[in-house]
């Protein structure tokens, strides 16, 4: 009876460690301050700034994805994998997204221009403060507000 015991002690404790060691979603922290919905307002490059305050244009970020959503639906919303490090912020693999018939790796930026994107990967320096933040590029600035 003890050695059933132990047994079963020693059975639980494996199958604890073994879950505690993994997660569902990967680094659920990944995002850390950027986590959640932002809305774009405003897009520089260069001299040029488009005003985005009546569009519908959102970045919203959960554990190491973000996804680029045009409300309106007019344009395709992205799927990005993304690294944050300090106040860096990588962006590489992007994918249409389509829930229905699977994402669509993405071959060349055009459907990443109308998110001020030109690059496939780009790496933006953060500029944030408790509501507001800008992403800035060597290309480009966009400016959001916590959504």
């Amino acid at each position: 009876m003890k050695i059933r015991n132990i047994q079963i002690i020693l059975l639980s404790l494996v199958a604890l460690f073994c879950f505690s060691a993994c997660s569902l979603e990967g680094d659920g922290t990944a995002a850390g301050d950027l986590a959640g919905m932002w809305k774009c307002v405003y897009i520089e490059k260069g001299t040029q700034s488009v005003e985005l305050k009546d569009k519908k244009v959102f970045w919203s970020f959960q554990g190491k994805l973000l996804l680029l959503e045009d409300k309106t639906g007019e344009h395709s919303w992205i799927l990005y994998h993304f690294n944050k490090k300090g106040n860096t912020l990588e962006l590489r693999e992007p994918y249409r997204y389509d829930r229905e018939n699977g994402d669509e790796p993405l071959t060349e930026p055009l459907l990443l221009a109308f998110y001020g994107i030109d690059d496939m990967a780009v790496t933006f320096r953060i500029q944030q403060s408790e509501n507001t933040m800008a992403l800035v590029s060597d290309k480009v600035t966009l400016h959001f507000k916590k959504f």
